[in-house]
């Protein structure tokens, strides 16, 4: 928080793949990204970035915020991580002082990834690249 006006955010994640298995009961472990044993296929642990801003533009009657942000995550594959990335950008008003506050909020998120998804059909080298939209809409009431 650089002042009550600008704020800045970074993330840094790591989730364990390497030690993840399912196994139901009275059977084996198997990796759950292909199916194979546990163990014959290595799937390597994934790290995530997040970098984000948010600067608030305080008028008598509303603030209006503008967020922007950056991201890159790995996701579990047989080999070698999938690597993904994503601009995000958002904005919104509110109405109201006070307790008595109605927020409504509106984001922009672009993701995309070339080359992946190579482990979803296992014995096949089918890759793909990625593209997706979302936009994400929001009111909240404080009372």
């Amino acid at each position: 928080k650089w002042n009550n006006r600008l704020y800045n955010m970074l993330q840094v994640g790591q989730t364990r793949w390497s030690d993840f298995a399912f196994q139901a009961e009275d059977s084996p472990k198997i990796n759950p990204i292909d199916g194979s044993p546990y163990g014959e296929h290595k799937v390597d642990d994934c790290w995530s970035v997040s970098l984000g801003s948010e600067y608030l533009w305080l008028l008598r009657r509303t603030e209006i915020p503008f967020r922007a942000g950056l991201g890159w995550e790995q996701r579990p594959a047989i080999g070698r991580p999938d690597e993904y990335w994503s601009v995000s950008l958002g904005t919104g008003f509110s109405l109201g002082k006070g307790r008595l506050k109605c927020v409504f909020d509106v984001a922009y998120v672009y993701e995309w990834a070339d080359d992946v998804m190579g482990s979803l059909v296992p014995g096949e080298d089918v890759r793909s690249d990625v593209e997706k939209h979302q936009v994400f809409l929001s009111n909240i009431w404080h009372f």
